[in-house]
């Protein structure tokens, strides 16, 4: 019977109904479905009430009486464990160790493979998932699966007992035979056979791997270990074993949707034996080339293996279809054709990635060309790392997700070979679940790092699978078990291994206290919580008084942390400024006593760690202050000679080269951030500014349309493009009234709001407008600085310099000086007014004794210059 999705979703419900019902409970409790549920009773009726002992067991497994337990490393051959003695061990596993065994009891004479959960290390939930598999693999009495013979508790402990099965591995048995392509085809085809019975009972395995894949001395196959497959339906949140002790997989074999922990049905199996048939043909997992395969195989490879499951095989038997003639060993070749309308009719998506795998044998045949060669080796390694998927039982470790990748790619961004797009623009895909190749495309890299992350108690699991974003073919994957404590340790090893993964080189050091880190687990969680809270841009005084304080109790836990205490200064200034706009809330003595405590703290960085990235970035800034940009200009410099191109180094220099008009540079600067993080909004914001200033006006436009595409609408792209419209003309982004309408509706302060509606009453009068802004800064009205920009753009240049004048007068700081190069449009930049602006900032002296003029002024003699 094929069930549709809302179908499969309510046996997933019924069956859990079931478990704690006996046998006769049973019947009654079918016999009570309504009649919305008469599809599903056969299936039911099948799955429950077969006539098999194991059944009856499977209720006693979920509830095993509660005694001291043996750990399973002290069971030894020759053992009694229930019924049966230990011959030898089999092997382990993540959940259970395997034992050879023989019935002891003289019953009947039967060696089985004796499966024996490891209660001492893993909680008694375990005992759960060990019941729901008695009940699978009860219903799985077909051909090609090993069979369920017994189960039971002994000492405590659950245990089943399997068949036997005397073979070998799928791959090492094709492997030691020297099986040709036809005959790997052929016994692959048992495979997907077995499989398709599995599925027709709605049962779906989860793990398929070679090592799950056992062929005998006949040439017979048989699937292993269905304790981790689950009925296709995700189980009712509080009732999930796999909530408890999550996905039993092995993120190699592990289909997209399966790793991104989403829904799954039988295709995600399908995409795991994708993995087995490429491996056994070709001897590697997807990701090496298989250019050596008929062209013909690489369609149903690539078919199999596409990342999206409705691209894939729709079941086993179709899979089984498309590679029938191959098994053979004279299968169609190279009938491109063929293949390709086949693909025509499975879509579009599916045809680009099996064009892929065609062209793979014809890039290879002539990958010793010395020009292909040459490409190869100069070509970019791009990497993106996304944010770490919390499979935590609560859901409260997004944190810490966040914060390994973050660290991940801090650690990577020491690889200069590698291009790594940073964690700010790989959030935004985080919870979205858009195909691989989507990702990939939007970020512009090559590869992606997924991962997940569990945290129980003082223990982390992660596995983490790098991915090939064009097709989202698997090419490494680990899973990394170890202490919380550890965490600053696996965060090293994780970038190492897939550094190694992508074949550049990762020399790392121990995390050094000179670059102001900590090995402290309570200053680093707290920290992690303050940089989520940041980087999700969250704002407001109430926000604000959070990240304080989340910073405050990092550097009581460490207080030699000086990255945090860095932080925690900005944080407190923030937050002295909400003070003053909310005076009526918290008083102006505490703004002050906020700024007293943010030059403590950094004062605390200098100290602690004068040599680090942040007290560089510290002193820079108090240096422009002075107006010694000189100096200031230098240490910014060396952030970023002294370590990886990232956001955070690279902004210092951008922000003074700005305010001594090196524009140019800086916009070349932001360029590369951009590069980094594509879709991080205020790199783009700042990038528009920095475009205008420089008059290049067609790129700030093209900049503006590009950020609105993943950002929207937003205040600063806003008013710089009404600007431009207001002084250029109508755009290519609509007329003027539309521009001014998108930046109003961005306006959050009630003064600017006031001015701007007055703007509006005189906005298609350009007389009347200029007459106003005239007027304005003539009588100083209040707010009258606001009319600086409007002042440029419609053609009134003095009253632009006394409106910024004023604005000057008014702020703090050097980042003030950033107001002097966004007013591109009229001749303020020639007034005798502005060149005293320059010469009274420092600015123009800095020009003269470093000779790096602004991009837009030059000397004129000795003792003046000239601005243009």
């Amino acid at each position: 019977m094929a069930l549709t999705a809302r179908q499969l979703a309510r046996l997933g419900e019924l069956l859990d109904q079931s478990l704690s019902l006996s046998r006769d409970e049973r019947r009654t409790w079918l016999d009570s479905l309504p009649a919305a549920d008469e599809p599903l009773r056969k299936t039911l009726s099948e799955a429950l009430l077969a006539d098999e002992p194991a059944l009856q067991v499977g209720r006693m497994l979920e509830h095993p009486p509660r005694i001291p337990l043996p750990a399973p490393s002290e069971l030894r051959t020759g053992d009694r464990f229930g019924a049966y003695e230990l011959l030898r061990p089999l092997g382990a596993g993540g959940m259970a160790d395997v034992w050879l065994a023989r019935r002891a009891d003289g019953a009947f004479e039967r060696q089985v493979a004796l499966k024996i959960p490891r209660l001492g290390q893993v909680s008694a939930e375990m005992s759960g998932r060990f019941a729901r598999e008695c009940q699978i693999l009860a219903s799985l009495e077909v051909p090609g699966i090993a069979r369920l013979y017994d189960a039971g508790v002994e000492r405590g402990m659950p245990y089943f007992a399997m068949e036997y099965v005397p073979g070998q591995p799928l791959t090492t048995w094709a492997g030691e035979r020297q099986l040709d392509t036809g005959a790997r085809v052929a016994v692959f085809l048992q495979v997907l056979e077995a499989v398709g019975r599995a599925h027709a009972r709605q049962v779906i395995h989860r793990d398929l791997k070679p090592s799950n894949i056992l062929v005998n001395s006949q040439g017979e196959v048989r699937l292993l270990d269905f304790g981790v497959a689950r009925l296709l339906q995700v189980e009712p949140e509080g009732t999930s074993v796999t909530q408890a002790w999550g996905r039993a997989l092995t993120p190699e074999y592990a289909s997209p949707e399966m790793l991104r922990n989403e829904a799954i049905d039988a295709r995600s199996d399908i995409y795991s034996l994708g993995v087995v048939l490429h491996e056994l043909l070709t001897g590697s997992r997807p990701g090496a080339a298989a250019a050596s395969l008929d062209s013909g195989l690489r369609v149903v490879l690539a078919k199999a293996l596409a990342p999206a499951p409705a691209e894939r095989f729709e079941n086993a038997e179709s899979f089984a279809e498309a590679l029938r003639p191959f098994a053979t060993g004279k299968g169609p070749a190279r009938k491109h054709p063929d293949y390709l309308r086949y693909l025509l009719a499975a879509g579009a998506a599916t045809a680009l990635v099996v064009a892929g795998f065609l062209s793979m044998g014809q890039r290879n045949e002539h990958a010793a060309e010395p020009e292909a060669a040459a490409a190869a080796a100069v070509r970019e390694v791009s990497l993106a790392v996304l944010p770490f998927t919390d499979l935590s039982a609560a859901r409260d470790q997004d944190y810490l997700s966040e914060g390994m990748a973050d660290e991940i790619i801090n650690q990577l961004a020491q690889v200069p070979a590698l291009r790594l797009v940073g964690l700010r623009s790989t959030l935004t895909f985080k919870g979205h679940h858009e195909d691989l190749r989507v990702i990939g495309e939007k970020l512009g890299v090559d590869n992606l790092l997924d991962g997940t992350i569990r945290r129980d108690g003082d223990r982390l699991r992660i596995a983490a699978q790098l991915l090939r974003a064009r097709d989202g073919t698997p090419l490494w994957s680990h899973v990394y078990e170890r202490e919380l404590r550890d965490v600053f340790a696996l965060q090293q090893e994780i970038a190492r291994d897939v550094a190694d993964a992508l074949s550049v080189k990762l020399d790392l050091g121990p995390l050094s206290r000179a670059q102001g880190g900590t090995n402290n687990l309570d200053a680093y969680h707290r920290y992690l919580r303050w940089r989520q809270m940041f980087l999700a841009e969250q704002h407001g005084i109430d926000n604000h008084r959070q990240r304080v304080q989340l910073l405050r109790e990092a550097v009581q836990f460490d207080p030699q942390f000086a990255l945090a205490w860095g932080e925690l200064a900005d944080a407190l200034d923030a937050l002295a400024r909400d003070s003053q706009v909310l005076a009526h809330q918290v008083g102006g003595s505490q703004a002050t006593s906020l700024r007293d405590e943010a030059a403590r703290a950094r004062a605390r960085v200098q100290e602690l760690a004068p040599a680090s990235w942040i007290a560089l970035r510290i002193r820079s800034e108090q240096l422009a202050d002075q107006g010694r940009w000189a100096e200031s200009i230098e240490l910014a410099q060396r952030i970023l000679d002294t370590g990886p191109f990232t956001l955070e180094r690279a902004y210092p220099l951008t922000n003074v080269l700005f305010a001594v008009g090196r524009i140019d540079e800086t916009i070349a600067l932001v360029d590369r951030v951009i590069r980094i993080e594509p879709l991080v909004m205020f790199p783009s914001r700042d990038q528009q500014w920095n475009l205008t200033a420089g008059r290049r006006y067609a790129e700030a436009a093209a900049e503006y349309r590009r950020s609105r595409e993943f950002e929207g609408s937003h205040t600063m792209p806003e008013y710089v493009a009404f600007m431009r419209t207001l002084a250029l003309g109508p755009s290519a982004d609509g007329d003027l009234r539309t521009a001014y309408q998108r930046y109003r509706q961005n306006i959050t302060s009630p003064g600017r709001d006031m001015f701007y509606g007055e703007v509006g009453a005189v906005l298609d009068d350009r007389a009347a407008l200029r007459a106003f802004i005239r007027n304005e800064v003539e009588e100083r009205r209040p707010g009258f600085e606001h009319a600086y920009g409007i002042a440029d753009a419609v053609g009134e240049p003095d009253a632009a310099l006394s409106a910024l004048r004023a604005y000057l007068e008014q702020r703090q700081g050097y980042a003030k000086h950033w107001e002097l190069w966004t007013a591109p449009y009229s001749n303020v930049r020639t007034l005798p007014g502005f060149k005293t602006l320059l010469r009274e900032a420092g600015i123009a002296g800095y020009w003269r004794q470093s000779g790096r003029w602004g991009d837009f002024c030059k000397s004129v003699g000795d003792d003046d210059f000239e601005c243009r």
